[in-house]
């Protein structure tokens, strides 16, 4: 690992975020698994067959696989990036060297549970996904977007002063306005653009609906997004 560091410039070791702890999920396979068969066989005692029961063993089971297959996932942080080790596969991943990040966030349950994803592209198209297998990824995520965010931005706004509409995937911004695919809301009909309920809703003047909606999950570099945005209105006269 300090060897793939060094050729790669990758700085000093910040810290590490390794799996989910396998036991623990081993714990709740079981324990769910037994909860799931006593409650069948009381059911049954009292004369009743309760058949959706019968899918949390397949569901609990496909669990304990999926967190098996991903007990050997492995991130290593440094200054100019990070190692992520998957098995035998190892991913180095510079700062300087991701083209676009996209952020997915579920929520798992009604008391704000929530599951992070991150899919990471170089400019090769290679693509590396981080998901909360890993213990703590959102605090994994936040150094990922924060460290991209502060070495594109710069970049976006140097194409977006020239002229040059920067690309989020449905949804760029330029000195005209907002896109959406092939429609244009010009600047001066911009109401705002906000983060409602995991999508980027735009909003246009004088209207109650949204002029577009997008999954937060479909909109790359979503921090520099909203920046251009917040640069794009405060150029004009009205958010003056």
């Amino acid at each position: 690992m300090a060897q793939q560091a060094n050729i790669n410039a990758l700085g000093p070791f910040v810290r590490a975020f390794r799996p989910t702890n396998i036991w623990v999920a081993m714990g709740i396979t079981v324990g769910v698994l037994v909860l799931d068969i006593i409650l069948n066989y009381l059911i049954y005692l009292a004369g009743y067959i309760v058949y959706y029961l019968w899918i949390v063993p397949i569901l609990i089971i496909i669990y304990a696989v999926n967190a098996i297959r991903t007990n050997n996932h492995k991130a290593f942080l440094y200054q100019e990036g990070f190692i992520y080790t998957s098995g035998s596969q190892l991913n180095v991943i510079r700062w300087d060297r991701v083209e676009a990040v996209w952020m997915k966030i579920v929520r798992t349950s009604r008391y704000g549970s929530t599951r992070h994803t991150y899919t990471i592209k170089s400019p090769d198209g290679a693509q590396v996904v981080i998901s909360s297998h890993l213990k703590k990824v959102k605090e994994l995520g936040d150094v990922i977007m924060n460290e991209v965010t502060r070495r594109h931005l710069p970049l976006a706004r140097q194409a977006y002063a020239s002229g040059v509409p920067v690309s989020f995937g449905d949804l760029s911004v330029s000195l005209q306005g907002i896109g959406f695919r092939d429609k244009l809301l010009p600047w001066p009909e911009v109401k705002d653009v906000k983060l409602v309920n995991g999508s980027v809703q735009v909003k246009k003047q004088g209207s109650m609906l949204s002029w577009a909606t997008v999954d937060v999950a479909k909109v790359s570099n979503l921090p520099i997004l909203l920046q251009l945005v917040t640069d794009g209105l405060s150029a004009q006269p009205q958010y003056r």
